[in-house]
């Protein structure tokens, strides 16, 4: 299963943000920001977005002015993305 490391997601901010909690379980079910997704996938802000109108990615959701995307459903576009190499 995938796991977000240092080593994989080299941004501070992110590793930081992931590591904070002490098992998966304590984690938020959303991801912190567009810019903390793209970093998670390696990709640009304008390629997820792509990666979403592709259906590749999942669609976000909205709280308030924010946008958020369902850090499971990243952790399972990866997975598959693992399975399809």
């Amino acid at each position: 299963m995938f796991s977000l490391t240092a080593e994989l997601c080299p941004n501070p901010r992110v590793t930081a943000w992931s590591s904070f909690w002490e098992s998966p379980d304590d984690r938020p079910q959303v991801s912190p920001h567009c810019s903390g997704t793209a970093t998670l996938l390696g990709l640009s802000v304008v390629s997820v977005w792509r990666h979403v109108n592709d259906g590749i990615v999942s669609r976000p959701i909205r709280i308030g002015g924010a946008t958020r995307w369902v850090l499971d459903e990243l952790i399972e576009a990866i997975s598959a993305a693992e399975a399809k190499r």
